[in-house]
């Protein structure tokens, strides 16, 4: 059984859902439910969120954001979601720069878990939430088209790709959050 947050309702530091977006309707994925450093996360459909497609949201009291942990790695005390920033924001910024990928946690690094660290917020009144970086809330987790995504599939353009691209409110930057 899933139930659907509602922006007037918690997120629950500790507690498990999956992330569905709005454009595709489909589950933000780790890619084969690996939980290797730099597996892709994308997106791909499944009539109910499996393993690859649950998160367990760590809130980091000091940042007042969240880590969001895999399922798959080590039944989400693991691995995180991550970016990287500093590549994103460099001029030489490659295709892949802004690609969200799976990287364990390395709490001793400030830099590194800001690129792990972000804001879920509610969208505008709705059901909806984006997921923004806490290291710059105007850049959210983004999916590209309707496809499922692929482990090489790593550019903004990659079909079924999930990234990081500048907020603009698009149904593929907002996501449906489920529980259970």
């Amino acid at each position: 059984i899933q139930y659907s947050i509602t922006p007037d309702e918690c997120l629950e530091d500790g507690a498990v859902y999956s992330f569905k977006n709005s454009a595709s309707n489909k589950y933000m994925t780790v890619y084969g439910g690996s939980t290797a450093n730099g597996t892709n996360i994308c997106q791909s459909y499944s009539a109910a969120p499996t393993l690859s497609q649950t998160f367990r949201l760590d809130y980091q009291e000091d940042t007042e954001g969240y880590l969001i942990r895999s399922l798959c790695s080590s039944n989400g005390y693991g691995s995180a979601l991550t970016y990287s920033y500093s590549a994103m924001a460099s001029d030489s910024a490659s295709a892949t720069s802004g690609n969200v990928s799976l990287y364990s946690v390395d709490e001793e690094d400030s830099a590194w878990l800001d690129d792990q660290t972000w804001m879920i917020l509610p969208h505008n009144g709705t059901d909806l939430f984006k997921i923004v970086s806490l290291r710059d809330p105007g850049y959210a987790i983004t999916a590209y088209g309707s496809a499922n995504g692929t482990s090489g599939g790593t550019t903004s353009t990659s079909a079924g790709n999930i990234y990081v691209s500048e907020f603009n409110g698009a149904a593929n930057q907002l996501w449906k959050i489920e529980s259970g």
